[in-house]
């Protein structure tokens, strides 16, 4: 009988404790607290219970509070990787695209920065549609692809929601058709055209740009490897970045792909699974869109350096 009835105080003060690592992941050094009272109605549980979780977390280094009498109690110091043990949630991973590109680098590097501050990994794969089937089965907890391939994987499904987007140009820059003959503009059924089928952007916009009428010359060749494939004559042309485009050092031919529909090809998004209220909860207290392009302009334009 005590022992079932100490069993049951400390289950309820780990519960408490865990409820309340949860919401001090949401908090920063100078907020408040609720009530004693708030979080013993909150929990149904009595005032010694939510007075010893508080005083656990304190113990443990994870939070330090500082109580002003009648003013309340209020966080003074929080260590978010170690409320994040008390939680248990463990490391937030997210699952990005390569660093293939200056404008892909620039976005790690702003992602990285705004979320150093807790327990967060960055895993990479090539595919969207990898990253898309990862994040819906819990393998990882956010996801960034194009706004083409977020609306293409997600069509008719509640699963994942598009949290955070951060605008045109922000996934790639400009694209651009490039040619080895310096003279050419449009792609035509004589070349030899790269074509990435892994890369499910490319092969989007590719096949907008490409006449269905038509037989094309269609060499698989890896994005990153374009420029490369040019440069050995293994292809004629391809598509490309126009920030990347910098990089050249051959006479190419050079022609940007103007129409409107590559937007959504250009504009990155940040992917949740709609169920998942503290990831999504989290990303929304430490991402900051302006603080986020603005990292990612100082990488584009050498203000700053890849950090990932």
């Amino acid at each position: 009988m005590y022992n079932t009835y100490m069993s049951n105080i400390n289950n309820k003060k780990s519960y408490v404790e865990t409820e309340l690592a949860k919401e001090f992941l949401l908090l920063t050094p100078g907020d408040s607290l609720q009530s004693i009272s708030y979080y013993e109605e909150r929990f149904n549980v009595s005032r010694g219970t939510v007075q010893k979780a508080i005083k656990a977390l304190g113990e443990s280094g994870a939070v330090k509070i500082e109580t002003r009498g009648r003013n309340g109690s209020f966080i003074q110091e929080i260590d978010y990787a170690m409320v994040q043990e008390y939680y248990g949630i463990g490391t937030i991973i997210g699952c990005l695209t390569m660093p293939a590109s200056i404008t892909t680098k620039g976005l790690i590097t702003a992602l990285y920065n705004n979320l150093n501050i807790l327990d967060c990994n960055i895993v990479y794969a090539r595919n969207a549609e990898i990253r898309i089937k990862m994040l819906k089965k819990g393998k990882c907890d956010f996801t960034v692809c194009s706004l083409h391939s977020a609306l293409l994987y997600s069509k008719n499904q509640n699963d994942i929601k598009i949290l955070f987007n951060f605008g045109p140009y922000t996934y790639t820059s400009e694209r651009i058709k490039i040619f080895r003959d310096s003279s050419k503009t449009d792609f035509d059924t004589t070349m030899r055209i790269a074509y990435d089928s892994e890369n499910d952007d490319y092969v989007g916009l590719m096949n907008f740009l490409l006449d269905n009428n038509k037989k094309y010359n269609l060499v698989e060749t890896k994005t990153q490897r374009i420029l490369k494939a040019l440069r050995d004559n293994l292809v004629d042309a391809g598509m490309w970045s126009i920030d990347d485009a910098k990089t050249i050092d051959m006479n190419l031919g050079i022609a940007k792909i103007t129409t409107p529909d590559v937007i959504d090809y250009t504009t990155a998004v940040l992917l949740v699974r709609s169920d998942d209220f503290l990831t999504q909860s989290l990303l929304e207290k430490y991402i900051n869109i302006s603080r986020v392009i603005k990292t990612q302009y100082e990488v584009v334009n050498g203000l700053r350096e890849p950090d990932y």
